[in-house]
């Protein structure tokens, strides 16, 4: 299994460089964000996609969530 499951620095070019998306900052919604907003967004999902989910990610592919009952049952590792 390869030990680097996405590569941050392509992400960051597809969404700078291609998304452009530091041109939402434009946008009255999102005028308060700026690229170091934007980094922390996306160091903390490439830390929560290493840290919790690659880990398990062929489990939870082998255990796919359910509709029982009225209710979604997924994977444990899902509550954390």
């Amino acid at each position: 299994m390869a030990s680097k499951f996405a590569s941050e620095r392509n992400l960051k070019f597809l969404m700078y460089e291609v998304l452009d998306i530091e041109s939402l900052t434009k946008l009255e919604y999102f005028q308060d964000h700026n690229r170091e907003i934007f980094d922390m967004v996306i160091d903390t999902a490439m830390r929560l996609g290493r840290d919790q989910l690659f880990p398990v990610f062929q489990e939870l592919d082998r255990q796919a969530p359910q509709y029982v009952d009225g209710e979604v049952k997924v994977h444990p590792s899902v509550r954390s």
